[in-house]
């Protein structure tokens, strides 16, 4: 959940507010944001089944 909302939720919003350079948040870099939560990621990955994949994930977005 957390690769998917940094992804499609962080980065877009950051963006349109006009950040010039969010690639520290980016989940798919190999720096900064991205780096820690692949870390965590392989921590989580020994109790869990997870992924960085969006072709594995299930995501519901629900409109409050």
């Amino acid at each position: 959940l957390d690769y998917w909302a940094a992804k499609n939720i962080l980065m877009q919003t950051s963006s349109l507010m006009g950040v010039d350079d969010s690639s520290s948040m980016d989940p798919e870099s190999n720096t900064g944001f991205g780096y820690w939560l692949r870390l965590s990621m392989e921590e989580i990955k020994k109790y869990y089944n997870c992924t960085l994949n969006e072709n594995q994930m299930s995501v519901y977005v629900a409109n409050m």
